[in-house]
């Protein structure tokens, strides 16, 4: 159920009883090969396949968050951690007036980390809310354990392939380039990525299936619904 269609007479009580899930992304560089849009276009094709299978209702994307380190790179818009974290508490506030008591936040951006933990702490003793994102379930985290060609965090193979399977035609394979930047140990004072990051890439994109992707889709979506499952 996506909250942006209904009318005023569809929020009924029995529809305020259900799970209201927020997807918040990103626009920021993806490499040559992806959309700068893709943190945002997968959160909200999850949250859409969640709420079909759970019954949850899904409210419009949030497609902007906080990514000063990558403005560097084309494409990258940005908006203060400050900001970003007063745009979703006036929207859980709204959730909240409307009468609805549980709070999914469904998370495609490694920068919205921060101030979304600080939100969910601060509104959990009022309703029942959690934040969750999508690139750390524990299948997630196997697979890169036992491949190490999965592991990297940005534009990487993991994303590609996801992308690969929502929508083929926003990927441009034939641009994917490889990289592995050798981060500082001072990772948090590094103000600009563009002086470690060459491509706007970490991890290995150029090994990016169709097929995997349409393997490894349906199991992100399971696994996600389980967890609003043990939420519920």
């Amino acid at each position: 159920m996506l909250w942006g269609v209904l009318t005023k007479a569809d929020f009924t009580k029995e529809v305020k009883e259900k799970t209201v899930i927020i997807p918040i992304g990103a626009i920021e560089a993806h490499g040559n090969h992806l959309p700068v849009n893709t943190d945002s276009c997968i959160v909200e094709y999850l949250a859409e396949k969640i709420a079909k299978h759970t019954g949850c209702i899904v409210v419009p994307t949030i497609y902007y968050g906080p990514c000063e380190t990558m403005l560097s790179f084309a494409g990258t818009i940005t908006i203060s951690e400050k900001i970003s974290y007063k745009i979703i508490e006036e929207i859980i506030k709204s959730i909240i007036c409307q009468g609805f008591k549980q709070i999914y936040i469904l998370n495609g951006h490694g920068g919205n980390n921060e101030f979304l933990a600080r939100i969910a702490n601060k509104y959990s003793k009022k309703l029942n809310v959690k934040t969750k994102n999508w690139y750390d379930l524990e299948i997630i985290n196997k697979l890169k354990q036992e491949n190490t060609s999965y592991c990297g965090d940005h534009a990487d193979r993991l994303e590609t392939e996801i992308m690969l399977a929502i929508d083929k035609q926003k990927v441009r394979m034939e641009l994917a380039v490889d990289d592995m930047p050798n981060w500082p140990e001072n990772t948090e004072m590094l103000t600009d990525y563009s002086k470690i990051m060459t491509y706007a890439v970490e991890g290995y994109p150029s090994k990016s299936t169709l097929k995997n992707g349409k393997l490894l889709l349906p199991k992100v979506i399971k696994s996600l619904c389980e967890d609003i499952g043990n939420f519920l």
